[in-house]
């Protein structure tokens, strides 16, 4: 079974779908849905690969170390959730055994300002997945990389 790396390997498999429907012997409806089982489940673990690539970065992480993360906002853009990877040193790392759950706040590189509850940003890791947050607003995460120390 090939891997899916890239959008535009999903997107020829796609098209491939597409045109089997579309030619003069059309596959029968229980193919398509096997086809299409593992089409998703290709897509599927190519997530898993990369979630547990970001627990495995979240876990290593230490103070003082320097990270690059980008994040994206919902509600609407700032300089730090523009989604382009900003600078960050790592904080302390907080554990709730009560949520099962960890975070690790991020600092500014510069030391513009301190991280307090309101204005905090945080890495999450709860049940096996890494998450962001400003404060008590959750954002996208887009890209965690280049560990460095301090």
């Amino acid at each position: 079974m090939q891997k899916i790396a890239t959008p535009q390997d999903l997107q020829a498999a796609l098209r491939h779908l597409i045109a089997m429907t579309q030619g003069p012997e059309r596959p029968s409806r229980e193919r398509l849905a096997t086809e299409l089982l593992e089409l998703a489940d290709r897509v599927a673990d190519e997530g898993e690969e990369e979630e547990s690539r970001l627990v495995k970065l979240f876990d290593s992480l230490r103070p003082g170390q320097k990270i690059s993360v980008a994040m994206r906002s919902v509600m609407g853009r700032s300089e730090m959730t523009d989604g382009k990877p900003h600078d960050w040193l790592v904080g302390r790392r907080a554990r709730s055994k009560k949520y099962g759950s960890e975070t690790i706040t991020l600092m500014p590189v510069d030391g513009s300002w301190k991280p307090n509850k309101y204005n905090a940003y945080k890495l999450w890791k709860r049940k096996g997945r890494i998450s962001a947050s400003h404060g008590d607003m959750a954002l996208m995460l887009v890209s965690i990389n280049g560990i460095s120390a301090r």
